[in-house]
C-alpha cells in the first residue's frame, strides 16, 4: 500500500485536491456546542467555528453568547492547532509524492511491499492511530528469531490449549513468549491444519489492509474472498482496494453517535466443507497490535453472572463469603467516570461485575474493585519507551478530573510470562478468590473502562444507552464442569488444567509518586 501512496497510477485517473485545501470531513453534530477535548474527535469531525478562531491569530476574540464557556474554546483551539497543521502537511506530502512520480507508468497492481520506500514507514489513520509497519523490517525480525518459535500446527495448539482455547499474542521483543503453548501469531489463524479456507470475514475497529493482505499471502491465501467491516481506516485505503483488490469487499461503519465507535474485533473463517470458525480478539488488524502489545483472543454481563456465577456462602464469621472475592478490571483505556466513584464506577459498572446467583445486580455493592492500568514508569521501561504507550489512549484532561480513581489503580506486571515490558491492549475482567488461586469468572472483551463501552447509568425504566459496538467472551466454570477456574496449583487443586491468566498476582499498587499513563 505504501507503494501506491508514493506513485500515481496514470490509468486510474485518480486525483487529489490542491495541497492548499484541507481534507474535508463531516461537521461535528454539536456545532458550537461541542464540549469535547479528545484529539481523536477533532481528527474525525470538522469544527468550522474553531478554524475561524485559529485564522484570527493574535487578534482572536471569543464572542459572547456562545453555548460553552470561553475557556473551553481556547482549550479546544490549542488541541486543534497541531491537528490542523498535520492535516495540511499530510495532503501536501501526498501531492508531492504523486507529482514526483508522474513519469512512472503503473499499469499493473503496485507492490504491497514497502521495501522500495524508506526503512521506516509511518502511517496515521483517519482517527489518529499510528503504525510503523514495514514488511522488510518484519522479515528481518522473524529471521533473527528463527528457531525460537514453538513448532506445531494451529490444530495441535488448539488441542493443547483445550478446553479453554484462550490464546495470547507473541511479542517480537520477548522471544520467550513464542515458547508459550498458548501464544500465537495472526498467520496461525490461517493455518491449513484448520481446513481449506474458502472465504473469511474480518470485523474490527482498525484494519491496515497492507499488513492484513500480507498475512493471507504468507499462507498462500492471497486471492481468497475477504470481507472487512471496520470503524477506522488509513488514508486512501478504500481507493487502493477498489483499484487493486477485487477479492476484497469492504464496509466502513459510520456511527450516528460521535462519541461511540465500532470497536468489536471478530474473525469468521469459512472452510470448503462449509464449517466455520469464530475468533474473538482484543487486537486491531495492524502490525503493532499483533507484535508489540499483549492481546487476548453490559448489563448483559450482569445478567449472565446473576444466572451462572456461584460464590461461596458465608456460613461463619471466619468463612470466605462473596465479598472476600475481589473484582479486577484490566483495560487499555479509561473514559470519564464523573466526580466520584458512586456516579458510574461503583454505581453502574460494579453492579454488573459484582453480580452472582445469590445477589443479582446488587445496588451499592461493597465488593472490592481493583483496576490494572500501566503507570508512567511501566510504559517508560517498556520495550519501546514512551512509544509503548501508543495503545493506551487515556486522556490527561480526563484523569485530572477524576484523580480519585488512582486509589483503585495497580501497575501492569506480568513477570511470570515475560510480558511486563509489553503493554497490554487486552481488556479483561474477573473475580478472584482471597487466596489468589481461583476465579469465579473471566471476561475477555474489546470493551475498555468507559460509559461508551459499557453503557451509562441505569435509567428509571432499567434501560442503558451503550454508544459503541463491543464484543467479548465470558468464561464461566460451570460450562466446563468446574466449580471454579484454577490459575495456580495448590494442594487442594481439583481441575485438570490451569486457566491461562496473563498478569501477576498479588497486584502491585502504584508508587506514591507514580501516575497513570496518559496521552
Amino acid at each position: 500500500m505504501e507503494a501506491f501512496l508514493k506513485r500515481k497510477n496514470d490509468s486510474a485517473g485518480t486525483s487529489i485536491e490542491n495541497s492548499n485545501k484541507r481534507v474535508k470531513r463531516e461537521n461535528c453534530p454539536h456545532s458550537e456546542g461541542c464540549y469535547r477535548r479528545n484529539p481523536h474527535h477533532f481528527k474525525e469531525y470538522e469544527h468550522p467555528h474553531l478554524i475561524k478562531f485559529i485564522e484570527m491569530g493574535d487578534s482572536l476574540v471569543i464572542p459572547d453568547g456562545l453555548p460553552q464557556p470561553k475557556s473551553l474554546y481556547i482549550e479546544q483551539i490549542e488541541i486543534l492547532k497541531p491537528i490542523s497543521k498535520n492535516n495540511s502537511s499530510l495532503t501536501s506530502d501526498i501531492n508531492k509524492g504523486k507529482a514526483a512520480a508522474k513519469s512512472t507508468k503503473a499499469s499493473s497492481m503496485p507492490s504491497l511491499s514497502s521495501d522500495a520506500g524508506p526503512s521506516t514507514t509511518k502511517k496515521v489513520s483517519n482517527k489518529g492511530k499510528t503504525t510503523i509497519y514495514n514488511s522488510k523490517f518484519e522479515s528481518q525480525l522473524e529471521q533473527s528469531h528463527k528457531g525460537t518459535f514453538k513448532p506445531g500446527t494451529m490444530m495441535e495448539k488448539l488441542e493443547r490449549a483445550a478446553p479453554y482455547n484462550l490464546f495470547f499474542t507473541t511479542i517480537i521483543k520477548a522471544p520467550e513468549t513464542a515458547q508459550q503453548p498458548n501464544a500465537i501469531t495472526f498467520t496461525d489463524l490461517l493455518c491449513p491444519s484448520l481446513g481449506n479456507l474458502k472465504c473469511s470475514l474480518q470485523i474490527n475497529f482498525m484494519i491496515d489492509i497492507d499488513w492484513l493482505l500480507k498475512q493471507y499471502k504468507a499462507r498462500n491465501l492471497g486471492s481468497k474472498p475477504l470481507t472487512i467491516i471496520y470503524g477506522d481506516d488509513w488514508p486512501d485505503m478504500a481507493k487502493f482496494i477498489d483499484l487493486f483488490c477485487p477479492h476484497v469487499t469492504y464496509k466502513y461503519i459510520k456511527m450516528k453517535d460521535p462519541f461511540g465507535c465500532h470497536h468489536s474485533k471478530i474473525g469468521i473463517y469459512v472452510y470448503e466443507d462449509n464449517s466455520l470458525r469464530v475468533v474473538v480478539s482484543t487486537a486491531n488488524l495492524y502490525y503493532e497490535d499483533w507484535n508489540h502489545y499483549n492481546q487476548g483472543h453490559l448489563h448483559r454481563v450482569g445478567d449472565l453472572l446473576s444466572r451462572h456465577c456461584t460464590l461461596p456462602a458465608k456460613t461463619t464469621p471466619q468463612s470466605e463469603g462473596p465479598l472476600s472475592w475481589g473484582i479486577i478490571a484490566q483495560a487499555s483505556s479509561i473514559g470519564s467516570m464523573g466526580k466520584k466513584p458512586a456516579e458510574w464506577l461503583r454505581g453502574s459498572l460494579l453492579r454488573s461485575l459484582a453480580s452472582h446467583k445469590q445477589s443479582p445486580l446488587p445496588m451499592n455493592s461493597n465488593a472490592s474493585l481493583s483496576i490494572v492500568y500501566p503507570s508512567v514508569d511501566n510504559v517508560m521501561t517498556g520495550y519501546f519507551g514512551h512509544e509503548s504507550g501508543g495503545c493506551l489512549p487515556y486522556s490527561k484532561a480526563t484523569n485530572e478530573k477524576q484523580r480519585w480513581l488512582q486509589e483503585y489503580m495497580y501497575q501492569w506486571k506480568a513477570e511470570a510470562f515475560g510480558r511486563t515490558r509489553a503493554m497490554p491492549h487486552i481488556k479483561s475482567y474477573c473475580r478472584v478468590s482471597p487466596c489468589l488461586s481461583k476465579l469465579a469468572y473471566f471476561l475477555i472483551t474489546s470493551a475498555n473502562l468507559s460509559k461508551s463501552a459499557w453503557g451509562g447509568p441505569v435509567a428509571k425504566d432499567s434501560g442503558v444507552y451503550v454508544r459503541s459496538y463491543e464484543v467479548g467472551v465470558m468464561f464461566l466454570p460451570k460450562l466446563f464442569d468446574e466449580e471454579y477456574f484454577e490459575i495456580q496449583n495448590t494442594s487442594s487443586s481439583k481441575n485438570k488444567k490451569l486457566f491461562p491468566f496473563m498478569y501477576d498476582l498479588p497486584l502491585v499498587p502504584y508508587k506514591s509518586d507514580d501516575y497513570p499513563w496518559c496521552n
